[in-house]
């Protein structure tokens, strides 16, 4: 049974990056999350939550992040009426057969593009990755960036294009 802590010591925990609990019940989904969490600190832990009351809980028990597909059924509903271009290109780049990505880039990873501005880095054309957001700890995330925008080490990107361009920016801004 998936929630005893032999089976996940058993399954790698220790030496995974990341666990998803998608049990029948939230109870069972918080006992794996607060098991799995106490056996590996830095573990990814996604969970599902059937009530929107159980995702404070979950989070506590050390989820990363909960999804409750009640809720996200409703906000896609609400998406495809109110917003149907920006649901039609998420659908598009989540199930395209091509190479596309949307990435999370932390910038710590990245010390050679701090204090450089979009338009300095030139990431579409050294990488044909297109930055479509910007997320600063301290003043939250900007979408759509303007090119005299300027990288700090804490800095989030989030980039859309090919898992090459990501590596190649990678070799290109990193250590």
């Amino acid at each position: 049974m998936a929630m005893t802590e032999t089976a996940l010591q058993r399954a790698g925990l220790d030496r995974a990056n990341g666990l998803i609990s998608c049990l029948t019940t939230d109870a069972d989904n918080v006992f794996v999350t607060l098991t799995a969490s106490g056996l590996n600190e830095r573990l990814n832990i996604i969970s599902r939550a059937e009530r929107e009351s159980s995702q404070p809980k979950l989070h506590r028990a050390g989820a990363t992040s909960v999804i409750c597909p009640p809720v996200l059924g409703a906000l896609r509903v609400a998406q495809m009426l109110l917003r149907p271009a920006a649901a039609e290109l998420l659908e598009m780049a989540v199930s395209s057969d091509d190479e596309v990505e949307i990435a999370k880039v932390d910038l710590t990873r990245l010390p050679k593009a701090w204090g450089q501005s979009l338009s300095e880095l030139a990431l579409p054309a050294k990488t044909g990755l297109l930055v479509v957001a910007v997320n600063h700890a301290a003043e939250g995330p900007k979408l759509n960036p303007t090119p005299d925008y300027r990288l700090r080490e804490h800095d989030e990107l989030i980039v859309t294009g090919t898992s090459s361009g990501i590596r190649m920016m990678m070799e290109l801004y990193g250590e």
